[in-house]
């Protein structure tokens, strides 16, 4: 025997569910609503000390340690410590910001490791970053991994291994790049090392034939870090990521409809030597990063220009990216998104970074 179940409203109205039929289809009528409210919210990405405005000169200073330059100085000794396929002394250079010599990898195995050893220890607390020049010839893929780690040989692995492909743009073959690796995300503030090495931590097909040269442990920056956080007690949904340039630049090309904006600067500001950096980070791991050094690099990557205006003087223009997906900030974890500047950017009017999107509770 069945018993008869009725759905009735919990308010104390009496109200019945019915069952509603169209199409041959059966089925409850149901209102829906959404259970978390939104609260929209803007963003700047804020540094503690300086704000929000990002014009700033974040170039290297002091003195630093040279490590390596392929042999054209007697600096560090490079070795392999497993594998055959580096070249402490090849004869590549790339344009004046490199020595005669630099050094190859050239179709690296899986796991090999090759290292530039001082010989006595190294005190890093005076020290703030590793620099270097890249150029990828050929064959680096998505997939592809080398990661750099500081070394004592009374000890093994000293601090963390971080991968250089976050701190460059890989997928640029044929171009000269610079890198730059606080010693604060390699876990080597303050610490002492006899060595740094390099290890391929990842490998698909072939695997990459690159060049590394002027390898510098950097003594003093103007970096800084601008970063976006979920408010407390919530999550933050970040649909949309803009960067706004002001410069005193007139944007006018003769008898055109377009604006005249060289696409490998930055308005007045020449193409970038590091690069604008730009990296996810989720419960304190790295999950994403890109650099941008000149408007190009921005749209190649997806971006779109908006807001390009002009007073005769000076000019404005936005580089908007949006999210296929929202990006989540949890308040709860290490969540953010950091702007990183590394060059001299005290040449623009402003520049300034908004996430733009929405909150919950939790």
């Amino acid at each position: 025997m069945t018993i008869k179940h009725v759905i009735t409203d919990g308010d104390g109205n009496g109200l019945n569910a019915h069952v509603h039929k169209r199409n041959g289809d059966k089925g409850l009528v149901c209102f829906t609503e959404e259970l978390k409210e939104k609260e929209t919210l803007f963003s700047f990405a804020i540094n503690p000390d300086i704000g929000f405005e990002m014009a700033i000169d974040g170039t290297f200073g002091g003195t630093p340690i040279n490590v390596h330059n392929g042999t054209d100085n007697a600096y560090w000794t490079g070795s392999q410590i497993t594998g055959s396929k580096i070249t402490f002394n090849d004869p590549f250079s790339d344009g004046s910001e490199w020595t005669a010599n630099s050094i190859e990898s050239n179709k690296s195995a899986l796991g090999d490791i090759w290292q530039f050893a001082k010989g006595s220890d190294q005190d890093l607390s005076s020290h703030i970053a590793i620099s270097m020049d890249i150029y990828i010839l050929s064959g680096w893929s998505i997939g592809n991994s080398v990661s750099i780690y500081g070394f004592d040989v009374g000890v093994g692995q000293v601090g963390d291994a971080v991968l250089l492909e976050d701190y460059f743009n890989e997928t640029a073959f044929g171009e000269n790049q610079a890198i730059s690796i606080p010693l604060l995300d390699m876990g080597l503030s303050a610490r002492t090392v006899d060595s740094f090495r390099f290890e391929i931590a990842n490998k698909i097909g072939a695997g990459p034939v690159f060049y590394v040269d002027n390898i510098k442990i950097e003594e003093t920056s103007g970096a800084k870090e601008f970063t976006v956080v979920a408010p407390v007690e919530t999550k933050y949904y970040i649909n949309q990521f803009k960067f706004t340039y002001i410069d005193g630049y007139v944007p006018v090309l003769t008898d055109s409809t377009m604006p005249k904006l060289p696409y490998n600067t930055i308005l007045t500001v020449p193409k970038l030597t590091v690069g604008i950096g730009f990296k996810r980070i989720k419960k304190g791991v790295s999950l994403f990063n890109a650099s941008v050094a000149c408007l190009a690099d921005s749209t190649r990557g997806g971006s779109v220009l908006e807001n390009v205006y002009s007073d005769g003087t000076n000019t404005h223009v936005t580089v908007s990216t949006k999210f296929e997906a929202p990006v989540l900030l949890d308040s709860r974890e290490e969540d953010s998104l950091v702007v990183t500047i590394n060059d001299d950017l005290s040449g623009l009017i402003s520049f300034t970074a908004v996430a733009l999107g929405y909150t919950t509770k939790l």
